[in-house]
C-alpha cells in the first residue's frame, strides 16, 4: 500500500477529490483543508495527524461521501466542519478510532447512506434541522466505539430522528448537551421507531433527553435510583403527541384508555395527548419527570388545570394506579411537567405511559367517605353514601400488588335513599400491605368502581390511621381529627363539586391523636377532601354553609 501525503493551499480552488482505495491519505499536522465542492472517499483511509480542521463548504454538492470501504482515522482535536450531507456507503461505521469532532454547520443537513456511522463527538450548529435519513435498519451512534466518552452537542438545533434510532454510547449522563435545541421523536404509529437508546450500563443519576416539538423543548428527565445490572445495559425511549384529542393510535399492545378507579374505558378528555414508550434491557428503578405542551392538555375544564398523575400500561390488560399522585397541576398553555417517583422497570418489558387526571377529580359525589382503620388486628373498611339510587350491592375488592384485584366481600345496599348511609366490613386476613377498592352494582347489573384505592397494614402495634372533619357541616372553620400510627407529614387537598382545586396544604402530625385547625375559604356548597398520610388515602365530604 502506498502512503500519499496531500498538502493543500487554502487559497486554491480545489474540486471534488476522489481518493482511490489503494491509498492511505495523511492529513498533515496543523494544516487546514478546504473542499469547496465536497469530498468523495472512494475506498481510502484518511488519517489525521495533529489537530487539523477539514472544511467541506457545501457550495455545490458539498457532501462527505464514503464508499468502497473508505474510513477516517481521526486524531485528538481534529475537526471536520461539514456544510453538506454526511453519506456513509462503506459497509463500516465510518471511523476506526475514537477521537475528533464532526461539526454539522449548514442549514438543512442529513446523516444518510446505507450504513450507520459511529461518531465520537457530533456537534450541531448552523441554521437548520439535522435529519437522520440513513437506511432504516442502520443506527447513528454518538460517543465512540471503545473509549465511549464522546458527546452529542445539540446546541440550539433540532435533530429529527425521522423514524430512525440514535444511540448514545457514552454511559455518563453528560453524553448529551443542549441549549435551546431538541431531539424530535414525533412519529404517529403504534410502535414509534424514532428512538433514543442510551447505553447507561450500571450508572445512576439524572439522564436528560431533550425531546421537543414545534420549536419547544419537552425534556424527559430519568433519574435512575437503582441502576441496571450489566455494563452493556441500556434504556430506549420514544415520545409522540397524538394528532387529535383521542390518543390514537394507541401504543403497541394497549387495548384502551382505562383507569383502575373506574370501570371500562374512560373519556379521552381525562388524558393528556402525549405518549412515552420505554424499554430497559435490565431491571431498574427511576423517578421520571415528563414534559408536555399545554395544547396537548385537552382534558375538560376543570380537569385540565387540576392535579395529574402518570400511569403505565401493565403489559396485561389495564393501566397501573397513579405514580406521583397529584404532584403537579395541569397547564393549558406553555409547557407542563409531571413527576412520577419510584417507577420500577422490568427487564425487556415494553412500557407505554400517559398522564391522567387524578382519581380525586372523577370521584362520584354520592360517596362522601371511604376509610380503612385497624381494630383488634383486623382492617375495618367503612364508607358513607350521601345518596343512593337503585343500588343492589357493593363489592369490596382486594389486591396485594395494587394491580390485580379479586372480590373478597359483598355488602347489600339499602337501595334508594337521599339520606346518609354508612356501611362497613372487616377483613381478618391481614398482616401484609393490602390495597382495597369499592365496586358498586345497580339493580340492572351495571358496575363501576366507586372509590380510589386505599391501603392498610395491621401488623404494627400502633396501626390505626383515621381522619375526619368536625363539625360537618360548618361555615369554613372546623377541625381535622387524625389518628396516626406514625409521626410525619399529612397532605390535605380540597376540591369543589366540579373538580377545581380549592385548597392544598401539608400539615404535620404526631403519633396518636391529633386535632388540627382546618379553615376553608369558599362559597357554600359540597366539597371533597382528600387526606394522605402513612401511605393511606382518606376521602370525606365537607359541607360549607
Amino acid at each position: 500500500m502506498k502512503l500519499l501525503n496531500i498538502k493543500l493551499n487554502n487559497s486554491r480552488n480545489y474540486r471534488i477529490i476522489s481518493i482511490s482505495f489503494v491509498f492511505t491519505v495523511l492529513i498533515c499536522l496543523f494544516c487546514n483543508y478546504v473542499f469547496p465542492q465536497g469530498l468523495l472517499n472512494n475506498g481510502a483511509r484518511i488519517v489525521f495527524s495533529g489537530a487539523p480542521q477539514v472544511y467541506i463548504d457545501g457550495a455545490t454538492d458539498g457532501d462527505y461521501t464514503s464508499q468502497n470501504g473508505g474510513l477516517i482515522t481521526p486524531s485528538v482535536g481534529s475537526v471536520i466542519l461539514l456544510e453538506g450531507d454526511w453519506n456513509n456507503n462503506s459497509n463500516n461505521t465510518g471511523f476506526n478510532a475514537d477521537a475528533g469532532t464532526v461539526n454539522m454547520n449548514d442549514a438543512a443537513q442529513n446523516i444518510q447512506g446505507n450504513f450507520g456511522t459511529t461518531f465520537y463527538n457530533l456537534t450541531l450548529t448552523g441554521t437548520g434541522t439535522k435529519t437522520l435519513n440513513h437506511a432504516t435498519n442502520a443506527i447513528t451512534r454518538v460517543g465512540g466505539t471503545t473509549t465511549t466518552t464522546g458527546v452529542l452537542s445539540v446546541g440550539a438545533r433540532i435533530l429529527d430522528l425521522n423514524q430512525r434510532q440514535l444511540t448514545i454510547t457514552n454511559p455518563s449522563n453528560g453524553g448529551i448537551t443542549y441549549t435551546t435545541g431538541f431531539i424530535q421523536s414525533e412519529h404517529q404509529a403504534p410502535t414509534n421507531q424514532s428512538v433514543v437508546q442510551w447505553n447507561a450500563g450500571t450508572n445512576t443519576g439524572n439522564y436528560i433527553v431533550p425531546f421537543g416539538k414545534a420549536a419547544t423543548q419537552l425534556p424527559l428527565t430519568i433519574n435512575i435510583t437503582s441502576g441496571m445490572a450489566g455494563a452493556a445495559d441500556n434504556f430506549q425511549i420514544a415520545t409522540r403527541a397524538t394528532a387529535a384529542s383521542d390518543n390514537l393510535p394507541y401504543s403497541n399492545g394497549v387495548m384502551g384508555i382505562t383507569d383502575p378507579f373506574l370501570s371500562g374505558n374512560i373519556p379521552v378528555d381525562a388524558v393528556v395527548d402525549r405518549w412515552w414508550d420505554f424499554i430497559w434491557t435490565n431491571n431498574a428503578t427511576a423517578t421520571l419527570t415528563f414534559s408536555y405542551l399545554g395544547a396537548e392538555n385537552t382534558l375538560s375544564a376543570t380537569y385540565n388545570t387540576g392535579l395529574l398523575t402518570a400511569k403505565y400500561w401493565s403489559g396485561g390488560s389495564s393501566w397501573s394506579p397513579g405514580l406521583g399522585l397529584g404532584s403537579q397541576l395541569g397547564v393549558i398553555s406553555g409547557v407542563g411537567t409531571e413527576t412520577a417517583p419510584g417507577m420500577s422497570f422490568a427487564a425487556g418489558a415494553y412500557t407505554p405511559m400517559l398522564l391522567f387526571a387524578t382519581p380525586t377529580l372523577v370521584l362520584p359525589i354520592e360517596l362522601s367517605a371511604w376509610n380503612a382503620s385497624c381494630e383488634e388486628g383486623k382492617v375495618n373498611l367503612s364508607w358513607t353514601m350521601a345518596s343512593e339510587q337503585n343500588i343492589a350491592h357493593y363489592t369490596i375488592q382486594k389486591s396485594v400488588d395494587g394491580i390485580t384485584y379479586s372480590n373478597v366481600a359483598t355488602v347489600n345496599s339499602v337501595g334508594t335513599t337521599s339520606q346518609n348511609q354508612m356501611y362497613s366490613w372487616a377483613d381478618a386476613n391481614t398482616g401484609t400491605d393490602a390495597f382495597y377498592r369499592l365496586l358498586q352494582t345497580d339493580n340492572n347489573g351495571l358496575e363501576k368502581t366507586l372509590s380510589p384505592v386505599i391501603t392498610s397494614n395491621c401488623k404494627s402495634a400502633v396501626s390505626e390511621n383515621y381522619a375526619s372533619l368536625f363539625p360537618n357541616p360548618n361555615n369554613g372553620s372546623g377541625q381535622l381529627h387524625i389518628v396516626s400510627s406514625e409521626r410525619g407529614p399529612v397532605t390535605v387537598t380540597v376540591y369543589d363539586a366540579k373538580g377545581a382545586l380549592i385548597k392544598n396544604e401539608t400539615l404535620y402530625v404526631q403519633k396518636g391523636e391529633n386535632q388540627l385547625p382546618f379553615l376553608v375559604e369558599a362559597a357554600p356548597g359540597i366539597y371533597h377532601v382528600s387526606v394522605i398520610f402513612n401511605g393511606t388515602l382518606h376521602h370525606t365530604r365537607l359541607i360549607l354553609q
